[in-house]
């Protein structure tokens, strides 16, 4: 079960990073893959994703927003990273 639901969290947080328009490779497409992921976080199957990864959508979300205002500033690697970290720790916060 834990693999699975660490899978789902990598489900998350690659959108997440779509979103952001964080992408590993550059393409000509990664335009409408970034919309595409924005519109994704306002959809039913992004809730129930985050159910599937035991996180809390609304939480999610509020790491997400602190993330877009300064994701200029924040590399790949560091904002997967930081990304996975917030929302854990918030995850810990209102389960406890």
């Amino acid at each position: 079960m834990e693999k699975e639901i660490k899978l789902w969290q990598s489900v998350v947080i690659q959108g997440l990073m779509d979103s952001l328009n964080k992408f590993f490779i550059t393409e000509s497409r990664n335009d409408t893959y970034q919309i595409m992921a924005k519109e994704w976080l306002n959809t039913s199957d992004f809730k129930y994703c985050c159910e599937l990864a035991n996180l809390k959508p609304d939480k999610v979300l509020k790491v997400y927003d602190k993330f877009y205002q300064y994701k200029k500033y924040i590399t790949e690697f560091a904002e997967n990273f930081k990304l996975q970290s917030q929302i854990h720790e918030s995850e810990k916060h209102t389960l406890h």
